[in-house]
């Protein structure tokens, strides 16, 4: 057994790079088109993220794959989450959250100016059946700076969905 790099490139320059405290798991692709996706985590602004991110491993390209609109977990860090087949499992997790103000971000029982943790303690699922693989284009190495190819320093994440590729929920 032995460790060596990885080498990815990004579908798009809209994806930002480090992050802590996501989930990361293997999901097979069944076609042949293996993916390790990520969710969530805190990012360089040090802020709790909601995204979905997928590595494409056969051609080891990093994209925001397009997620169903619907209902989907908030914004959540330090969480578990397990691959069962082509679905991802996503449980618990935690936010810091603002106290006062009364809004979604709003920790009960927190002080104005104040933030406070707040626990999850649900589950979600994503059905990645219904990922379609990278549209021709988004090979390594196609994408001018982005698609250069680059040893792999932190997971990419928040914004940017690519058209095309959709997971469904």
């Amino acid at each position: 057994m032995a460790w060596s790099p990885c080498f990815t490139s990004l579908a798009s320059d809209a994806l930002a790079l480090p992050r802590f405290g996501h989930s990361a798991v293997a999901v097979p692709g069944g076609d042949g088109y293996d993916l390790f996706v990520v969710f969530g985590g805190i990012g360089a602004a040090q802020t709790a993220l909601g995204d979905v991110l997928a590595l494409q491993v056969d051609s080891g390209t990093w994209f925001a794959p397009g997620v169903a609109p619907g209902a989907a977990p908030g914004a959540r860090a330090f969480h578990a989450s397990a691959a069962l087949g082509r679905r991802v499992l996503v449980f618990g997790g935690h936010i810091l959250a603002s106290g006062g103000g009364g809004g979604p971000d709003a920790a009960q029982g927190a002080a104005p100016g104040r933030r406070r943790r707040c626990f999850f303690n649900d589950v979600w699922q994503l059905d990645t059946s219904e990922h379609v693989r990278c549209a021709a284009g988004v090979a390594a190495g196609q994408h001018g700076e982005a698609g250069r190819r680059r040893r792999a320093r932190g997971l990419g994440g928040g914004g940017g969905g690519k058209p095309g590729v959709t997971l469904g929920v």
